[in-house]
């Protein structure tokens, strides 16, 4: 088993930019006791970041019960997982714009709050904040999860298998159209997730994707193409994502992968080599840190795997 973990003061990140109401929110994240877990909180209200309160979206995962429910989590729970950070609070404070004040007054959302991305800041403004108040080791056990067999998800998306050590491993590998398959595997440590922290979430290339009519903003997205470039297309879509959330949005080349229609363009745009691979890498680090403790000696295989997949693979083995 290893120790709890948390910070030794508390780090602070404001006014950025969510992306699904275009809203600016403050971000605190500050130490807490042993035996607290990682609790989100927002203006007297708190849910806890578990798998039993957890479910997918169209776009990301939920964190929610009666009290709060919280959106975009992904990026932040994986740096404080890879930090071995297990007990914290994190403390959002938005700052609503009228039309999102006018939506909680018709009762729309009224306790969903979103956690913004941190764009080409991520690096610098989580792991460098972590890095540079460090972590405190609370000299408690934290239960460690270590696998007897492999797991496979009833899609076969996804397998989580043993291996010696106490490495976790992910392998990933995606399939989209002008660049084709991509694979990419590595051993997470927070040098590693550093390092390639900010790489950007896929947004699909609407004049050569099938895309599901999910959601009012995906109803209409090759007429979108047609009539708008992709990237002014995709803007569009994401304006009617979520509505509710504020007749904005965050979404910009900052934070989003913006898929071109060439291989050089696509190249050209990254980040990092294999950037989508990298991003599919977070949001499963975001899905380990729901676990009730550290997944150690694991190699996950995702092909594909989206937040439903995981979500449901967990919930099935793990709660």
């Amino acid at each position: 088993m290893l120790n709890q973990y948390t910070l030794n003061d508390s780090i602070e990140f404001t006014e950025k930019k969510e992306p699904f109401g275009g809203n600016l929110v403050d971000i605190e994240v500050e130490p807490a006791p042993i035996n607290t877990d990682i609790i989100f909180r927002s203006k007297g209200r708190e849910v806890k970041a578990c798998l039993e309160n957890t479910r997918a979206t169209m776009c990301t995962t939920a964190i929610q019960n009666k009290q709060l429910k919280v959106l975009n989590s992904e990026h932040i729970l994986a740096a404080l997982e890879v930090y071995d950070i297990s007990n914290a609070f994190i403390n959002i404070t938005t700052h609503d714009s009228k039309s999102r004040k006018l939506f909680k007054k018709l009762h729309f959302a009224k306790n969903t709050v979103v956690v913004p991305y941190f764009g080409t800041d991520l690096q610098r403004n989580v792991c460098d904040a972590i890095e540079s108040v460090g972590v405190l080791n609370q000299e408690v056990k934290r239960p460690t999860i270590r696998l007897k067999k492999e797991i496979i998800s009833s899609n076969k998306q996804l397998k989580l298998i043993p291996i010696e050590g106490d490495d976790l491993v992910f392998k990933v590998t995606t399939n989209y159209p002008v660049i084709g398959k991509q694979a990419l595997e590595t051993i997470i440590t927070s040098k590693t997730y550093k390092r390639n922290a900010n790489a950007r979430s896929y947004n699909k290339h609407m004049r050569s994707e099938k895309v599901k009519t999910r959601g009012i903003g995906k109803i209409f997205p090759r007429l979108l193409a047609k009539v708008f470039s992709d990237e002014k297309g995709t803007k569009i879509a994401k304006y009617l994502c979520y509505p509710w959330l504020g007749l904005n949005h965050g979404f910009s080349r900052d934070n989003s992968f913006i898929a071109p229609n060439t291989i050089e363009g696509w190249l050209k745009q990254q980040r990092m080599p294999k950037e989508i691979c990298w991003h599919s890498i977070i949001d499963g680090l975001g899905k380990v840190a729901l676990l009730s403790g550290k997944l150690v000696g694991v190699k996950i295989e995702c092909e594909y795997a989206d937040h439903k997949t995981y979500l449901k693979t967990f919930k099935r083995h793990f709660n």
